[in-house]
């Protein structure tokens, strides 16, 4: 109803970002919206779309097209420069993880409170694998094939491309939290990294989600929603009908949700917050 203003640098840079394709318009607006609602406001501007856009395609793929051999020419230059083509990168960088398991752990696994690339530089060649807490972690998930690129992925910081992978090839959706807002008790395996670029904790889980989210946004209505609806009025935070419609009451029941468990708030629930949701709804449940 003319409530929302746009700036002219979001305006320039949501061009810049779809070249006038509709759909990605489309896609970058529902979430530009969802943030001006989460914070409140009533003018987009450049910087809620630059986080929109980076939250859509984190990679910058969605928008700008690059030469597909830029990246790995980059990639060869700055290795060749820093002379680290022929050293084992990933043992160097100080990355530490630790498996958490929830229940009667092999006893390989008993004590992996210590950081992998230590097994890779003090075991024999092929004496680590055993010890391997990212290879223990998956295996427990039987995502074993996955080891090599989760392990990239800590190191790059490309997660999410990787979530997206697995999703699609096998179901389960990784999960990951704040160590900071959270314990292990999670009731699954997990993973704990430091992420060498902010220097915080984090958690690494999977779960198989009992729904699947693909579309929200006001007024979708959805048997999917309904199960949302139901679990955040189980937890107390949803007051309104059970009608699978997304309004007002479903989107702040949301929003204070993310705040409760320390989630940032986007009014959108993720792969975290939904985890969270039904995981707590599970507790409940069963004591």
């Amino acid at each position: 109803h003319g409530q929302i203003q746009i700036g002219r640098g979001a305006m320039d840079l949501i061009f810049r970002y779809s070249k006038g394709n509709l759909r990605k318009v489309n896609s970058l607006m529902d979430r530009c919206f969802y943030a001006a609602y989460a914070r409140g406001i009533k003018r987009i501007e450049r910087c809620v779309v630059a986080e929109a856009g980076t939250d859509l395609w984190p990679s910058g793929r969605g928008f700008f097209r690059f030469p597909k051999w830029l990246p790995a020419a980059v990639a060869g230059i700055i290795l060749v420069a820093l002379g680290l083509l022929n050293m084992d990168i990933l043992a160097r960088s100080g990355l530490k993880v630790i498996a958490h398991f929830t229940s009667n752990p092999p006893p390989a696994v008993a004590d992996t409170h210590v950081a992998y690339q230590q097994y890779m530089e003090k075991e024999e060649p092929g004496d680590h694998q055993e010890k391997d807490a990212i290879g223990m972690f998956l295996a427990s998930y039987g995502l074993d094939e996955y080891k090599s690129s989760l392990r990239r992925a800590l190191e790059q910081g490309s997660l999410k491309q990787l979530a997206r992978q697995i999703k699609n090839a096998t179901g389960w959706q990784m999960v990951r939290l704040d160590r900071s807002g959270h314990n292990t008790d999670l009731g699954h395996n997990i993973l704990q990294y430091n992420d060498t670029a902010s220097g915080k904790s984090f958690i690494l889980l999977f779960w198989q989600p009992s729904i699947v989210l693909k579309y929200y946004y006001y007024d979708y209505k959805g048997p999917e929603i309904v199960a949302l609806q139901h679990a955040l009025a189980g937890l107390g935070y949803y007051k309104g009908p059970l009608d699978g419609l997304v309004g007002r009451g479903l989107m702040r029941a949301v929003v204070d949700f993310q705040r409760k468990c320390g989630l940032p708030v986007t009014g959108r629930p993720g792969p975290a917050t939904l985890f969270l949701i039904f995981n707590a709804q599970e507790k409940i449940a069963h004591g």
